[in-house]
């Protein structure tokens, strides 16, 4: 008797502790899946139940942090994503939804429950999912970390949610492929970083954002505008498995960020004209201290020589401390 009250009390004080824990995370592994991450077959609602029950154990607001990482459940209803956000989001800093990467259905991400229950989210990462913003109808006054990876969403609804986002901070779009354009307004003034990776159809970047510090770039040459970019001081570009990047950095560059500090560039054997030794250079890094650069794939070795223009990067940049070249 003595032992099983000792129990019963252990138990409550572990769900009391459970339950102001700040982070709850939902994956295979805190599922209790299988050793493959799968859903075993007849268990769907056994998984589903799981997580039901623990939201209504989650009272008093105590979890700030959200991770539902769902890739595994390739047959999940709407509904059920629906019911978890709405008893989650309320009261939450960071939510990070990942959904399979082969669903069909791209489910619709609830946009107005971020500003109708959500407004406390600081942090939101969504995975393979949609994400319609409505103009006029929405408000992320208080976001401040956004990472969208294959995320369907349109230039022009990216465009609406980024007006609407006064407090980000830091911006990541990879494998967004409806996105043809990236436009950033002047009225993200807390805007220091953004990283673009891989989408397809984007064509420009246009960013009016006045303290960009940190820009990363990859996928094939685009055209870059980044405005009164004086405080962008980290720049990071790889373009492999396309070529000619380092031609583009060099003309384009020092007028792009003026004021660059740390530069990265990658990219494979570059290709037609090359620039003789007495080249004189578009413009200068005045301020470049380190210089990293990157040629991946084959090459001729017979036509070693192509190179030699890669030393106006160090004629064009007077206080350079720190130079590495990858070959």
């Amino acid at each position: 008797m003595q032992d099983a009250a000792r129990a019963a009390c252990a138990s409550r004080e572990l769900l009391q502790s459970w339950r102001h824990y700040p982070e709850l995370k939902f994956s295979a592994k805190t599922l209790a899946m299988d050793g493959q991450h799968n859903c075993i077959q007849g268990q769907m609602d056994s998984y589903i139940k799981r997580i039901d029950i623990a939201l209504q154990n989650c009272t008093g607001g105590w979890v700030k942090r959200f991770r539902f990482e769902l890739q595994f459940f390739h047959e999940l209803s709407a509904h059920h994503i629906n019911h978890w956000l709405d008893a989650a989001i309320p009261g939450i800093e960071e939510l990070t939804l990942e959904l399979p990467r082969d669903d069909k259905m791209k489910y619709k991400f609830p946009c107005k429950l971020l500003f109708e229950k959500g407004c406390s989210i600081q942090s939101l990462c969504l995975y393979s999912c949609a994400f319609h913003p409505d103009q006029g109808a929405c408000s992320f006054r208080n976001l401040k970390r956004v990472y969208f990876s294959l995320v369907h969403i349109t230039t022009e609804e990216l465009w609406i949610f980024l007006y609407n986002s006064l407090s980000l901070e830091h911006l990541e779009l990879g494998f967004c492929h409806k996105i043809a354009c990236l436009k950033i307004p002047c009225t993200l003034q807390l805007l220091n970083f953004l990283r673009v990776r891989r989408c397809n159809m984007l064509q420009i970047i246009v960013s009016d954002a006045p303290n960009l510090s940190t820009f990363h770039y990859e996928g094939p040459l685009i055209q870059l505008s980044l405005g009164d970019s004086l405080q962008l001081k980290h720049v990071n570009i790889s373009i492999y498995p396309w070529f000619n990047l380092f031609e583009y950095a060099r003309k384009q560059l020092p007028t792009v960020a003026p004021n660059v500090e740390t530069l990265f560039l990658m990219s494979a054997n570059e290709a037609g004209i090359f620039y003789p030794l007495i080249f004189q250079p578009h413009g200068r890094f005045l301020h470049l201290k380190y210089l990293e650069l990157v040629i991946v794939g084959p090459r001729n070795y017979g036509f070693g020589y192509q190179y030699t223009y890669l030393v106006t990067f160090l004629k064009a940049s007077p206080v350079l401390e720190t130079f590495i070249l990858h070959v």
